[in-house]
């Protein structure tokens, strides 16, 4: 599952600019990346993977403001609209 919600960012990424650009990776570790995310060219392995990286950078930054923010409503009701498919 998490695979996929990668690969659908990095879809959604497609969409936007690309920039070309010459790097210096080590072959081992794109070779790995390549195998890891089922890509079907290194440009795409090493999308999906700076993609990842990105969204994870993201999440450690929310997790960081946990207990740092006020906020009023009711919960329940938030999960009770998930559940239905609401937003």
């Amino acid at each position: 599952m998490l695979e996929r919600g990668i690969k659908k960012c990095y879809e959604k990424m497609q969409e936007g600019d690309a920039m070309r650009t010459t790097l210096n990776v080590n072959d081992i570790v794109l070779s790995d990346v390549v195998r890891m995310t089922g890509a079907k060219s290194q440009t795409e392995a090493v999308n999906i993977a700076l993609t990842d990286w990105v969204r994870q950078k993201k999440l450690e930054r929310l997790r960081g403001l946990r207990g740092k923010l006020d906020w009023e409503g009711n919960l329940d009701k938030l999960r009770d609209l998930d559940k239905e498919g609401g937003h």
